[in-house]
Protein backbone atom coordinates (compact mmCIF):
# COMPACT_ATOMS: atom_id res chain seq x y z
CA UNK A 1 0.00 0.00 0.00
CA UNK A 2 2.60 2.43 0.96
CA UNK A 3 4.74 1.78 -2.15
CA UNK A 4 2.25 3.02 -4.38
CA UNK A 5 2.03 6.34 -1.91
CA UNK A 6 5.64 6.78 -2.14
CA UNK A 7 5.95 6.37 -5.59
CA UNK A 8 2.94 8.56 -6.42
CA UNK A 9 4.40 11.43 -3.99
CA UNK A 10 7.74 10.91 -5.69
CA UNK A 11 5.88 11.94 -9.17
CA UNK A 12 3.56 14.30 -7.75
CA UNK A 13 4.43 17.81 -6.23
CA UNK A 14 1.70 18.60 -4.97
CA UNK A 15 -1.87 17.55 -3.85
CA UNK A 16 -4.23 15.30 -1.06
CA UNK A 17 -4.52 11.71 -0.92
CA UNK A 18 -6.78 9.71 0.98
CA UNK A 19 -6.46 5.87 2.23
CA UNK A 20 -8.65 4.19 4.32
CA UNK A 21 -6.78 1.11 6.21
CA UNK A 22 -8.08 -1.28 8.71
CA UNK A 23 -6.18 -1.23 12.25
CA UNK A 24 -7.17 -3.37 14.87
CA UNK A 25 -10.59 -4.26 13.29
CA UNK A 26 -11.09 -0.39 12.88
CA UNK A 27 -11.57 1.97 9.82
CA UNK A 28 -8.93 5.02 9.69
CA UNK A 29 -8.59 7.23 7.03
CA UNK A 30 -5.04 8.45 5.97
CA UNK A 31 -4.55 11.46 4.82
CA UNK A 32 -1.61 12.65 2.78
CA UNK A 33 -1.11 16.67 1.74
CA UNK A 34 1.70 16.95 -0.21
CA UNK A 35 3.91 20.41 -0.32
CA UNK A 36 7.39 21.08 0.12
CA UNK A 37 6.70 18.53 2.96
CA UNK A 38 4.17 15.98 3.39
CA UNK A 39 1.29 16.11 6.16
CA UNK A 40 -0.16 12.89 7.51
CA UNK A 41 -2.79 12.28 9.53
CA UNK A 42 -4.25 9.36 10.34
CA UNK A 43 -7.94 9.56 11.99
CA UNK A 44 -11.26 7.48 12.30
CA UNK A 45 -13.04 6.86 9.35
CA UNK A 46 -16.63 7.70 11.62
CA UNK A 47 -16.79 9.86 14.11
CA UNK A 48 -18.85 10.36 17.17
CA UNK A 49 -20.89 13.24 17.97
CA UNK A 50 -21.23 12.63 21.69
CA UNK A 51 -19.99 15.14 24.74
CA UNK A 52 -16.47 15.67 23.79
CA UNK A 53 -13.87 14.01 26.09
CA UNK A 54 -10.66 15.81 24.62
CA UNK A 55 -6.69 16.06 24.48
CA UNK A 56 -4.10 16.35 23.11
CA UNK A 57 -0.37 15.19 23.66
CA UNK A 58 2.54 17.02 21.88
CA UNK A 59 6.32 17.06 22.50
CA UNK A 60 7.77 20.01 24.18
CA UNK A 61 11.08 20.63 21.63
CA UNK A 62 12.47 23.58 23.91
CA UNK A 63 11.88 21.86 27.32
CA UNK A 64 13.48 18.77 25.75
CA UNK A 65 16.63 20.33 25.10
CA UNK A 66 16.88 21.57 28.56
CA UNK A 67 16.38 18.67 30.12
CA UNK A 68 17.97 16.59 27.76
CA UNK A 69 15.36 14.30 27.91
CA UNK A 70 11.71 13.95 26.14
CA UNK A 71 9.48 16.15 27.68
CA UNK A 72 5.60 16.17 26.86
CA UNK A 73 2.50 18.11 27.23
CA UNK A 74 -1.30 17.16 28.16
CA UNK A 75 -3.58 19.50 26.94
CA UNK A 76 -7.27 18.23 27.77
CA UNK A 77 -8.82 16.09 30.24
CA UNK A 78 -6.26 13.69 32.26
CA UNK A 79 -7.78 10.38 31.75
CA UNK A 80 -6.42 6.74 32.33
CA UNK A 81 -6.48 6.32 28.19
CA UNK A 82 -3.95 9.63 28.47
CA UNK A 83 -1.74 7.83 31.21
CA UNK A 84 -1.68 5.02 29.44
CA UNK A 85 -0.78 7.13 26.24
CA UNK A 86 1.91 8.92 28.15
CA UNK A 87 3.71 6.04 29.46
CA UNK A 88 3.31 3.64 25.87
CA UNK A 89 7.11 3.46 24.26
CA UNK A 90 4.84 3.77 20.56
CA UNK A 91 3.74 7.33 21.61
CA UNK A 92 7.22 8.56 21.99
CA UNK A 93 8.35 7.09 18.87
CA UNK A 94 5.32 9.03 16.90
CA UNK A 95 6.38 12.39 18.71
CA UNK A 96 9.45 11.78 17.43
CA UNK A 97 8.28 13.30 14.03
CA UNK A 98 8.09 16.90 13.50
CA UNK A 99 4.80 19.01 14.24
CA UNK A 100 3.68 15.30 15.40
CA UNK A 101 0.59 15.09 17.97
CA UNK A 102 -1.60 12.45 18.99
CA UNK A 103 -5.47 13.77 19.69
CA UNK A 104 -8.05 11.63 21.40
CA UNK A 105 -11.81 12.83 21.03
CA UNK A 106 -14.33 10.34 22.67
CA UNK A 107 -11.99 7.58 23.22
CA UNK A 108 -11.16 7.63 19.19
CA UNK A 109 -7.77 8.61 18.66
CA UNK A 110 -5.88 10.57 15.75
CA UNK A 111 -2.21 10.84 14.84
CA UNK A 112 -0.63 13.60 12.57
CA UNK A 113 2.93 14.71 11.32
CA UNK A 114 4.97 16.17 8.65
CA UNK A 115 8.01 14.98 7.44
CA UNK A 116 10.35 16.02 4.09
CA UNK A 117 9.11 14.96 0.55
CA UNK A 118 13.03 12.90 0.77
CA UNK A 119 12.44 11.20 3.76
CA UNK A 120 8.73 9.78 2.42
CA UNK A 121 9.39 5.78 2.96
CA UNK A 122 8.95 7.10 6.77
CA UNK A 123 5.39 6.55 6.07
CA UNK A 124 5.27 2.82 6.61
CA UNK A 125 7.41 3.02 9.74
CA UNK A 126 4.48 5.84 11.10
CA UNK A 127 2.02 3.99 10.47
CA UNK A 128 3.16 0.27 11.87
CA UNK A 129 3.90 2.66 15.01
CA UNK A 130 0.67 4.00 14.94
CA UNK A 131 -0.93 0.17 14.66
CA UNK A 132 1.97 -1.08 17.48
CA UNK A 133 0.18 1.95 19.63
CA UNK A 134 -3.36 0.80 19.37
CA UNK A 135 -2.73 -3.19 19.66
CA UNK A 136 -0.73 -2.09 23.07
CA UNK A 137 -3.85 -0.09 24.56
Amino acid sequence: MTENLIESIHQNPSGIKSVKINIQDRDYEVTYQLERRIHIKISPAQHLIEKPDFFEITKLPFASIIFRSPQYSLRGKKTALSENLLSNQYTRALLYFPNSKIVCCNNQISYSAEIKKKNSDQLEIIIKYFSSLLATL
